[in-house]
């Protein structure tokens, strides 16, 4: 994966970003905490210097997917909140290639107590993207990217 990383520099940030965040996916399923977060830190990153609010949303959902496989349900219920929020008001919805993650992600956040990921969803809601932004980085925020 890492000769991968190195070629995929070489291309331009649109590509980047999603290659990016769809390796978070994968790393997510294999377990490894450190390097999805900085995956989708990564791809966050190049998706907010190009203005790109949508890829934004859609890292969010991959924070939140991140947070429920961890355990953090809470977490990821306002997370997904936060990016339900965000697509709606973009208008627009999550890439289809990303849905099954995000409903893999949803099941395990809902898995805890209903009324806690209730809650934990409507905050997500009423936040800025600014806010979620800062809260998706909150955990896992000196984490490098990956070479």
């Amino acid at each position: 994966m890492t000769k991968a990383l190195l070629r995929l520099e070489r291309q331009g940030d649109e590509l980047r970003a999603g290659v990016l965040h769809n390796l978070g996916y994968v790393t997510v399923a294999e377990g490894d905490q450190v390097r999805s977060t900085a995956l989708f830190r990564q791809s966050l990153r190049l998706c907010q210097a190009r203005g790109e609010q949508r890829g934004v949303a859609e890292c969010l959902v991959g924070f939140a997917c991140l947070a429920a496989a961890t355990g953090q349900r809470v977490r990821a219920a306002r997370l997904f909140g936060a990016a339900d929020a965000a697509f709606e008001s973009l208008g627009t919805e999550l890439s289809p290639s990303n849905r099954l993650d995000q409903s893999r992600g949803l099941d395990m956040a809902r898995s805890g107590d209903p009324h806690a990921f209730t809650t934990a969803y409507a905050a997500g809601q009423a936040l800025s993207l600014d806010e979620a932004v800062r809260a998706a980085l909150a955990n896992g925020a000196s984490c490098e990217p990956p070479r």
